[in-house]
């Protein structure tokens, strides 16, 4: 998704990879979550997530948000 197209207060769906620990190893696996845009910033956006602020950057912002 371009960051163009962000609208602040509406919800996205996010899709990216994320480590999975465990005490068997370390995992790389699919994750995806759903995330709030707060307001869109001249090197990418700012979303809230289960209670956690997280920033992203355009290039983050093309490969794995997606509109709903």
């Amino acid at each position: 998704m371009k960051k163009e197209n962000l609208i602040p207060g509406k919800t996205y769906l996010r899709k990216h990879k994320a480590t999975m620990h465990s005490r068997y190893g370390n995992k790389e696996a699919e994750a995806e979550g759903y995330i709030e845009c707060m307001q869109v910033t001249p090197a990418g956006a700012v979303f809230f997530q289960s209670g956690n602020v997280l920033k992203l950057k355009d290039e983050e912002i093309e490969k794995e948000v997606r509109e709903i």
